[in-house]
């Protein structure tokens, strides 16, 4: 900067320096060709695989999956496939009020029939014939759904089976053998399965049973008319307008009745306890009150008492009069009558008439598997004047 220069003179030198430097920057910046750019960037793969063909992929494996399963189901259904396969896969068997009864579960119930026939016929047994698969199918799944309907009713009342109540009905069965042991080889040879098996498949449905069946006895509103008809009877015993054994002719639904009601002898531990308390009670000669257990209404009369010696205990010598409470096989029945039912094996339909799965061609009247269901039930029903605990 020269010394006589004015300021204005200084400002225009700066700004021209000014200028002189941008341009040289603008010198040095190399350009970009933009085409030339983008050529130099490397170029990324696109995917092996289209989202289209993913797709079309997927599709294929359900159309595949879904026909296998058609035709799994359809060789169950209509061909009777029993195989570790349609074991493993939750087909119904059928359907009770939304409640599944799995094929899985009714496939192994007609493996223990078939087990078991076979296990007499090797073993020399008298049994009569095996019934056809076409009978026994319909016994399993007749008994399968009012064992499920019974379950549910259970459910629905709070009424629970303690595994202790189980435990003591087993404990029953091996009183009756030689061992413990004995019954496990007992259940392994005819029915191949284990206790717990037996516990589960047997022991646990019927005490289910007798717990519904408890239930209904003290429901007046079920069993009202058969209260007022032991009231009645009671009535005449207490006024002499009938004998004892008069009333227990006309009144009685026992099998004792045509007898006057005679029990016969028996000691403490034979009867349920509602009925052993009221005739350990009486004076000889005395007629009680109605008594109610899980088989209906009883008045009872003591005949004889035999008191206890070294050898034997209290005998009683009783009659009685029973009036019998809503039977469970027809309560059952016409509940299920109200209930959806569907059944997917061999196209059987429910018969609420008689509470059976049958084919649809086929009445209640034209066939005797009612009568193979009650037989199961024998042991629970037989006598029910006196049932042991």
């Amino acid at each position: 900067m020269k010394k006589n220069e004015t300021k204005e003179e200084i400002k225009e030198d700066i700004k021209k320096e000014d200028k002189d430097v941008k341009k040289d920057i603008e010198d040095v910046t190399p350009v970009v060709d933009e085409d030339k750019s983008s050529e130099s960037k490397p170029k990324t793969k696109k995917g092996k695989y289209s989202p289209k063909l993913i797709t079309g992929v997927i599709i294929g494996v359900l159309i595949i999956l879904v026909l296998f399963i058609v035709i799994l189901g359809v060789g169950m259904y209509k061909y009777d496939w029993n195989n570790s396969l349609t074991k493993a896969l939750p087909f119904p068997a059928a359907i009770v009020d939304g409640n599944f009864i799995t094929y899985s579960d009714f496939q192994t119930d007609i493996d223990t029939l078939d087990f078991f026939y076979k296990a007499q016929a090797e073993q020399g047994g008298t049994l009569a014939q095996q019934p056809t698969d076409d009978y026994l199918q319909k016994t399993v799944i007749s008994r399968m759904i009012r064992e499920e309907f019974l379950e549910n009713t259970a459910k629905t009342n709070n009424l629970e089976v303690a595994d202790e109540e189980i435990q003591s009905e087993f404990d029953v069965l091996v009183a009756q053998a030689t061992s413990a042991e004995e019954v496990e080889q007992q259940l392994k040879d005819l029915y191949n399965w284990t206790s717990e098996e037996f516990k589960n498949k047997v022991l646990l449905p019927y005490l289910i049973r007798l717990k519904v069946q408890e239930f209904l006895a003290e429901d007046d509103s079920i069993n009202g008319d058969a209260k007022a008809l032991a009231d009645e009877a009671l009535a005449k015993i207490t006024s002499e307008e009938l004998t004892f054994e008069e009333a227990a002719i006309e009144y009685s639904e026992d099998v004792t009745a045509t007898s006057g009601g005679d029990l016969g002898f028996f000691s403490k531990g034979q009867m349920v306890v509602e009925f052993e308390n009221a005739a350990f009670e009486l004076e000889v000669g005395g007629v009680s009150g109605v008594v109610q257990t899980q088989y209906g209404y009883h008045i009872i009369k003591l005949i004889e008492k035999v008191e206890a010696t070294e050898e034997e205990a209290e005998q009683l010598h009783a009659a009685h009069i029973l009036v019998k409470t809503k039977d469970i096989d027809e309560w059952s029945n016409d509940q299920l009558a109200e209930k959806s039912i569907s059944i997917f094996v061999n196209d059987y339909e429910w018969k609420s008439d008689c509470g059976l799965a049958l084919s649809e061609a086929e009445t209640c009247e034209d066939n005797n598997l009612l009568d193979y269901l009650d037989a199961a039930n024998a042991a629970s029903a037989a006598n029910s004047a006196i049932p042991t605990e």
